[in-house]
């Protein structure tokens, strides 16, 4: 009786020996299969990041800043495409790489001023008070250049998904120049940042117009966005036939400003681009409290 347990016994361990090898074989192809597959969706997903992100550089021609770079990359077909890298200009340069020195590392907003660079020399240094000053000074220049512009525009996203029309997309872009020598001539201070979307304004406290620092704090200042920097050339070149424009508001209540008698400044940020030929495909609105239009 003993021998013939014994004997199923082993017949049993033999049985289940052959299942666990079968199992671990089973389970390590699965595995290696796993980890091709996720080999090459990583591979795949790098390619289509890479062919996205060549689609969504372009080159900023003549962009003023000298110090500006370019990384050249290749495509999946080998052709060479420019890729243009943030270039923050000086006055932002400095807050970035002084922000301990003048107390923005603070969480707390009340010890944090973002007033004094614009007062103050010492707070900062010479130059970058003198910068500050001068882009003040071109900010108004801008934003009369901008209100000057009278030139009748077309719908830009759908003129280039025509094919351009009468001008080729160049000759139809350098068109809606604020100033015959470009944006930067409106800027000789050279106060700008570049993105691979053209020029745009330093960022800069008191994340407002600076007129809130230099002529004191009131709803006019605290809410105008005339110190928002739009190259609507560069964003002209960068449209293809495909492109959609999008505008989105975050923080886009109407009972805020209704209440401070003024009108929503967005709508005069949207009538501008409209001005200069970007009429929005798409307008999302958010706003943490709900609150009825109507």
């Amino acid at each position: 009786m003993t021998t013939n347990n014994s004997m199923i016994t082993n017949r049993l361990i033999k049985k289940r020996a052959k299942r666990t090898a079968k199992c671990n074989i089973f389970l390590a192809c699965l595995f290696a299969a796993v980890v091709l597959v996720t080999q090459s969706f990583k591979q795949r997903q790098m390619t289509i990041n890479e062919n996205l992100l060549l689609k969504a550089t372009q080159v900023v021609a003549d962009s003023g800043h000298t110090e500006a770079v370019q990384h050249v990359r290749k495509s999946n077909h080998g052709k060479e495409r420019k890729e243009q890298e943030y270039v923050p200009a000086s006055t932002e340069d400095y807050i970035m790489n002084n922000f301990e020195k003048l107390g923005y590392h603070v969480a707390n907003w009340k010890k944090a001023k973002g007033c004094p660079i614009w007062l103050d020399p010492e707070v900062s240094t010479q130059e970058n008070y003198d910068n500050l000053q001068a882009f003040v000074k071109e900010i108004d220049a801008y934003s009369k250049a901008l209100e000057g512009f009278n030139e009748t525009v077309p719908n830009l996203v759908e003129t280039v998904r025509r094919g351009g029309g009468s001008l080729d997309q160049k000759e139809l872009c350098k068109a809606i120049r604020p100033h015959p020598d470009g944006i930067q001539a409106l800027f000789p201070s050279k106060q700008l940042s570049l993105t691979p979307a053209g020029y745009v304004e330093p960022l800069l406290t008191p994340m407002r117009h600076p007129t809130l620092c230099t002529k004191g704090f009131n709803v006019y200042n605290a809410l105008r966005l005339d110190y928002l920097v739009h190259d609507f050339e560069q964003m002209c070149l960068n449209l293809k036939p495909h492109s959609k424009s999008i505008f989105i508001d975050m923080g886009a209540s109407l009972k805020f400003h209704g209440q401070s008698g003024a009108k929503p400044p967005v709508l005069e940020l949207m009538k501008s681009f409209e001005k200069f030929g970007f009429h929005f495909d798409h307008i999302y609105a958010s706003e943490v409290k709900a609150f009825d239009s109507k």
